[in-house]
């Protein structure tokens, strides 16, 4: 959670300019107002991020090991409360939710087949939803509405061996 004043000052950043971007990321819905707190006889409104960007293997790998880090911690919190709120709700009960942790001990190449088959994998979900989507708008009879739901994929070295 961040002001406009903030993020200027931390950014090196006029003001101005940094509250024109906050308004057009409120306007596209990648950030939300969460407060405002009474500064000097004015209102400072703090911000949160709504979306996050998501970057494919190549640009994941030149980022440097701290952003990767707080990235996946972000992450990870958000994959835990969903997860906690769905459980609590009913979200696990059909007979469609699979969860499963495999422990694995893989060579260098098999960590390569095995990130390849994930990203085949997040592939395919994208390819399933669009035609879930498209049976959708086109009105096909036997096609029941739309649930939505949520696939998280992970493959990580365990803590105990690094």
């Amino acid at each position: 959670m961040a002001s406009p004043n903030q993020l200027a000052q931390a950014l090196g950043e006029a003001l101005g300019n940094v509250s024109y971007h906050v308004r057009i990321l409120r306007e596209l819905d990648c950030v939300e107002l969460v407060s405002t707190v009474p500064r000097r006889g004015a209102l400072e409104h703090y911000y949160r991020a709504t979306a996050r960007p998501w970057r494919d293997d190549e640009e994941w790998a030149r980022l440097p090991a701290g952003v990767r880090r707080e990235t996946l911690a972000w992450t990870l919190s958000e994959i835990f409360e969903a997860a906690s709120k769905a459980s609590l709700e009913g979200g696990f009960g059909d007979s469609e939710t699979y969860v499963s942790c495999v422990a694995l001990a893989l060579d260098q190449q098999g960590r390569t087949q095995l990130s390849a088959l994930l990203a085949q994998t997040h592939e395919a979900a994208l390819r399933i939803n669009t035609d879930s989507a498209n049976r959708h708008t086109q009105h096909v009879p036997e096609s029941p509405p739309a649930i939505a739901t949520e696939l998280w994929l992970m493959h990580f070295q365990n803590a105990a061996t690094n």
